[in-house]
């Protein structure tokens, strides 16, 4: 195997662990969130806990913006019960900034 190919086997390893961990954070999020919203408030997903919660819990801040979205609703079913959420992390195309 030349250099070129193990480095290319090295990034499509990469890339699908970095899949998986959005894809459990996506999971998790909104677990987490009902969680919160529980302990704080003693009441289930209250209306707007997508924005005030962040402000009061760096962790839900954060894995908001590593996935760019944050759940509206404590069963998301699609992409609409979700929400874009500014992320610090820029995705970029190999080769383009």
């Amino acid at each position: 195997m030349d250099i070129d190919a193990s480095k290319q086997a090295l990034i499509n390893v990469y890339k699908h662990q970095i899949a998986c961990l959005e894809k459990t954070i996506e999971e998790l999020l909104p677990l987490a969130m009902g969680y919160y919203s529980e302990h704080y408030w003693a009441a289930g997903w209250l209306v707007g806990l997508e924005e005030e919660l962040p402000l009061m819990e760096p962790a839900i801040d954060t894995a908001a913006r590593l996935i760019g979205k944050i759940p509206t609703t404590y069963e998301p079913k699609g992409e609409q019960d979700w929400t874009p959420y500014p992320s610090t992390y820029i995705k970029t195309v190999e080769g383009q900034q």
